[in-house]
Order: C-alpha cells, then structure tokens, then sequence
C-alpha cells in the first residue's frame, strides 16, 4: 500500500473547504489530509483543523504556487509515496482521486492531471477565462506533445519524484500551471 498524502491549499475558504474535506472522509481513502493555509483572514484555518486534519499556516498570502510547494516539501520530509493535490473551492469531484492514483499506478506515470473538461464534467467559467484555459491546453500540448485538455486543473496525482522535483524547483508563487507541466515533462 503506497503512503498517500492529500494536499489542500487554502486562501480565505471557509465556507468550502468543509465540504472538500468532509467528501474527502467520506470516501474512505487511506491516507493524511492536510489543508495548507494560505495566510487566509477567515477562519479556515479553524475550521479545518476542526474536522481533523492536519493544518499548516503560513504567516501571510504568498500565493497558490507556495501554497502547493509548501505542501510538497512537507510530503518529501514525511516521506510520502503519493500526493493528490484538490482546490479548495470544491470545484474538483473528491470521488475521482481513486482514478488519478490508479492511473499513476496503472500507466507508470509520474502525474495524472484530473480534467474539468471531460466526461460530462460540469465546470462552468467566463466565455474569456475558458478561452484562455483552450489556449493554454493547446499551447502546453504542442511543446509536450501529449495532449492537456485542463492546464489550470488544481486536481492532480503526483509520485515521489515528481513531488521531489516540485519541491525543489523555483516554484511560481501564483498560478503555476503550464509552466509546471512543461517543466515536469523537460526537467
């Protein structure tokens, strides 16, 4: 059984991460949850940690990107074999970590990106926002030559070595996302 870590970066979601972290449990995966609070000037923090997870904060807002590495670096030290990272904002289904993990498993791959744009899934943005996320795909896709359908995706199952290179590359402090693919692929 590989040692599972999931991560959950939070800024000021107090009124989602309850329900992430509760859909989470109840799913009945074995591993350790940790929300990884992003200076958040709410009571996320709390909240989290009342549903009995594991919480890191950091001292003031320094972004998603060192949020998400944050969480890396602490899954190095704890020597996790697997890291699922999900948004809190409940726009990724918890239901589908089981399939992200499998498919690192199944297709000896180093990070399995969860997509909000295929099979019936039900994200809806602005007309420019979604544009962007297509052009970035398409971009993304071309230089790895491998197609990336949700570049932006925040739902992503990762091995030791992936989450090893992570930890330690000059991560973006926000919004780390084609970037990180196309450096996984070449790093």
């Amino acid at each position: 059984m590989k040692k599972t870590l999931i991560i959950i970066p939070a800024y000021n979601e107090e009124k989602n991460v309850p329900r992430v972290i509760e859909e989470i449990q109840r799913i009945g995966l074995s591993g350790e949850i940790i929300v990884i609070d992003d200076g958040s000037t709410d009571s996320t923090p709390e909240i989290a940690g009342k549903r009995g997870v594991k919480v890191i904060s950091l001292p003031f807002n320094l972004g998603y990107g060192a949020a998400l590495q944050t969480g890396y670096k602490y899954a190095l030290e704890k020597d996790y074999d697997v890291v699922v990272q999900i948004d809190a904002d409940g726009q990724h289904d918890p239901r589908c970590i089981k399939d992200l993990t499998e498919a690192l498993k199944t297709n000896s791959i180093d990070v399995a990106i969860g997509s909000r744009f295929l099979e019936g899934g039900r994200y809806r943005t602005t007309f420019l926002r979604h544009l962007g996320i297509v052009i970035f795909g398409l971009v993304t896709s071309s230089i790895i030559r491998q197609r990336v359908t949700d570049p932006t995706s925040g739902f992503q199952a990762l091995n030791q070595r992936a989450v090893e290179f992570l930890a330690n590359v000059d991560f973006p402090s926000d919004f780390p996302d084609a970037d990180i693919i196309i450096s996984l692929k070449f790093g």
